[in-house]
């Protein structure tokens, strides 16, 4: 209790604003947030989206107060550009806003394309506006287990440049504590970095650290701390959709194996990949039980 902590990981939240691919990314990382009165912090833009409904997700993110950065791809930032430039040219700098190119490519749990709603911005006299933040030079630095890592990584955060430097840490029981320091310092100590996202276990671990510099004083890069979903207490169930399983298998089936049953990992079917039921561990606990099961699904049984 006598530890101090830069910024509550329960309190400071990301805001995002984007296509289905980027803000499925973030949700997949374990940011999503929705409150007792359905208030969520992000929005899923498609082509019915109206430019209103940006615009007011857009203020009431700006102004909660427990937001710390907005992440919004560029297409959608040039859609309510008026209201981006506008923020920015009002000197807040909390929440911080990042603006994002869109995917430049379609991952497993991709849908069709979404049209130009939250597309690649157009280059017809758009060159010469202000942004707060490039998107091109400022990052955000991601340190945590698999599910987290790769949630953002999926969401098009990751980077990696012409040295191999990247902006992100994946953690495991393989990782030393020295090597997570380390790449927490370069991550602070970058001119790219807005805010580094790291999860609370990964932050115990180097809690020094992190605490020093909390105690600097420095506020950029913003340092957030939050829950992965597999160690929340108020999760009971991940719904996951199994296009989505596969793509981080080894940490699905990795924490299937830990034993633990709180929250529960079912895997659900999706549009784009049928359901194989012989790849989902709550399925193989039934089928383990109740044999006929696999019967029941007109498959035969795992081998």
């Amino acid at each position: 209790m006598g530890k101090m902590k830069f910024m509550s990981q329960v309190d400071m939240k990301i805001g995002v604003i984007g296509d289905e691919d980027t803000v499925t990314g973030v949700l997949l990382a374990g940011i999503g947030a929705v409150d007792g009165q359905g208030k969520k912090n992000f929005l899923i833009v498609d082509t019915k989206t109206h430019q209103r409904e940006m615009e007011e997700v857009f203020n009431d993110l700006t102004n909660r107060k427990d937001i710390a950065m907005v992440l919004i791809t560029q297409g959608c930032a040039e859609t309510i550009r008026m209201a981006v430039d506008g923020y920015a040219a009002s000197g807040k700098v909390v929440p911080t806003i990042l603006e994002r190119l869109k995917l430049p490519f379609k991952v497993q749990i991709a849908r069709p394309s979404l049209g130009s709603a939250c597309g690649a911005a157009s280059t017809t006299g758009k060159m010469g506006k202000i942004k707060f933040m490039s998107q091109v030079d400022m990052k955000i630095g991601v340190i945590g287990d698999e599910d987290t890592v790769t949630g953002m990584l999926l969401a098009g955060i990751g980077s990696v440049d012409g040295q191999g430097k990247k902006n992100f840490l994946i953690v495991d029981t393989k990782t030393h504590q020295r090597e997570m320091e380390e790449v927490f310092h370069d991550l602070t100590n970058r001119k790219d970095i807005a805010m580094i996202l790291i999860t609370q276990g990964c932050a115990e671990t180097i809690r020094m650290a992190v605490d020093g510099y909390a105690a600097s004083g420095k506020v950029v890069p913003t340092i957030l701390e939050f829950h992965d979903l597999t160690n929340r207490k108020d999760i009971a169930m991940i719904l996951i959709t199994q296009g989505c399983a596969e793509t981080i298998r080894m940490a699905v089936d990795g924490y299937a194996a830990s034993g633990k049953v709180v929250p529960t990992i079912l895997e659900i079917p999706s549009k784009e990949q049928p359901y194989d039921p012989r790849k989902d561990a709550v399925f193989q606990r039934v089928a383990f039980f109740y044999p006929q099961a696999y019967a029941m699904m007109g498959m035969e049984e795992k081998a």
